[in-house]
């Protein structure tokens, strides 16, 4: 308790050497203050009190002083915490690989040279860079290709760079890119499949295609991975034609995934679209989106 003892034999507690302030759990031991630092003790302790006092006092100030200038407290932090992000953007798109801040518009448009899947940078795997561009006289762009042949890593691409830009973080692409602000930002991408929620893997992504309609709209991104897929062909295709028009209609801006073979030849005669494909040499793909080229669905 803040004394200083001597530990004892049971036997000397009556020695006379001080007060005994408690025992061993045997009992063979006793502690004992001595005579000589007791009263420097009790001095110590009234100190002690007189610094707890003191301490209560000195806050209770601060805390009156922080009540009178709450607002301007909370001002300075909330500033504080606005350059704490900025320099973290700052810093996370010198750790993208010399990402760089975008040209930013309201119309629509992406326009990126070397552009690179932020998460694969991030990750040190040095990813293939692509040249990826929707314009807003062509506001649809689909894109073809061979099976893991990196269509889906370009669809996710247009969706991080938008992402980056809506939160002011700079965008893994040379200079001169431009990624206009889209909202909202829409995907069909992965399996929707459900035992818990009754959901098939078609019906799955019906229920995000009728979500992700009904959301479309002018200055909407709309990002959608093997439309139609799920069912017979024919009648995939239909509905995924269907919808890709429908979602045009709406103003937004899409780029889709496919390999089915109308969808391609749709691509190639409306004007709205530019389709582009994966390229595929010598048995292998080598991640390059080429536009304006249809490719196999090997």
């Amino acid at each position: 308790n803040g004394r200083f003892v001597w530990p004892i034999k049971n036997t000397y507690k009556r020695s006379g050497l001080g007060i005994v302030h408690d025992q061993s759990n045997t009992g063979q031991t006793v502690y004992v203050e001595p005579v000589q630092v007791i009263e420097p003790t009790n001095d110590m302790k009234r100190l002690e009190l007189e610094l707890l006092q003191e301490e209560a006092r000195i806050i209770g100030e601060m805390t009156r002083l922080i009540a009178i200038s709450k607002d301007r407290i909370l001002g300075s932090l909330d500033a504080a915490a606005l350059v704490d992000i900025s320099v973290a953007r700052a810093k996370l798109g010198d750790v993208l690989g010399g990402a760089v801040v975008p040209e930013v518009g309201t119309e629509g448009c992406i326009s990126a040279v070397d552009a690179r899947h932020p998460v694969l940078v991030l990750r040190g795997r040095n990813p293939v860079g692509n040249n990826i561009h929707i314009q807003k006289d062509k506001p649809g762009l689909v894109l073809t290709g061979p099976n893991a042949g990196g269509k889906t890593i370009v669809l996710k691409t247009l969706g991080l760079l938008a992402l980056l830009v809506r939160l002011g973080i700079p965008v893994p692409a040379q200079r001169g890119v431009r990624v206009d602000f889209f909202s909202p930002i829409l995907a069909d991408i992965g399996d929707m499949q459900s035992v818990t929620g009754d959901l098939s893997t078609f019906s799955g992504h019906l229920l995000v295609c009728k979500e992700v309609l009904s959301k479309a709209a002018s200055g909407a991104l709309v990002l959608m991975d093997e439309m139609g897929s799920g069912t017979d062909p024919a009648q995939g295709v239909a509905i995924a034609q269907a919808l890709l028009e429908a979602l045009l209609e709406t103003g937004a801006r899409v780029a889709i995934t496919t390999h089915y073979v109308q969808l391609k030849e749709l691509a190639q005669k409306d004007d709205r679209f530019v389709v582009g494909a994966m390229e595929f040499l010598d048995g292998k793909p080598t991640y390059r989106f080429k536009e304006g080229a249809v490719g196999e669905s090997y």
